[in-house]
């Protein structure tokens, strides 16, 4: 299945996240200074030292819906994670972060951003598109190997078309 070359999608106002750009996003610390981003890229090895490479499949299409804001509607794929590995590293890498007093999200949905709708001036053009995206059957995407934890930073203050730049990467399983 390739979302972008499907002829219901392709009709759709969508910006597509670049391919380097797609990611599992584990935690999000916001602006952070050099000693905090320090630690950030430690508590990343330490959780990439204790598990090692998985496989994970693509579940579902999925949205944010945005209707008030000036961004569109964030389009992703859900992650299936039936051995919870992804939910056990989140779990790791936030108590490592927690102790240099960062406060990171406990709850944790594997998703990867694929895209944005353009917001839409007739709002219920926009749901229709949005559902229409959710109904889409996601079969024939190979399995994903996940075996790397990447600390990344954002370069550009676009939420629409996010740029991120890897500082540290961590193979799983390596010391």
């Amino acid at each position: 299945m390739n979302l972008r070359t499907n002829p219901e999608v392709r009709k759709m106002p969508i910006s597509w996240t670049e391919g380097k750009s797609l990611h599992i996003p584990l935690t999000f610390l916001g602006a952070i200074g050099e000693e905090a981003l320090l630690h950030a890229i430690d508590s990343g090895q330490m959780a990439a030292s204790l598990f090692q490479p998985f496989w994970v499949k693509v579940s579902g299409i999925s949205y944010f819906y945005r209707s008030k804001t000036g961004h569109g509607s964030t389009i992703f794929i859900d992650i299936s994670d039936p051995e919870k590995i992804l939910k056990n590293i989140h779990k790791n890498l936030t108590s490592y972060l927690s102790e240099a007093e960062f406060s990171p999200a406990t709850r944790f949905n594997p998703y990867i951003v694929v895209g944005e709708l353009e917001r839409s001036k007739k709002e219920h053009e926009q749901k229709e598109y949005l559902y229409e995206l959710s109904q889409i059957e996601v079969s024939g995407i190979e399995p994903i190997l996940i075996d790397k934890i990447d600390v990344v930073e954002m370069t550009n203050q676009d939420f629409i078309n996010p740029k991120f730049a890897v500082v540290r990467s961590f193979q799983l399983g390596s010391n």
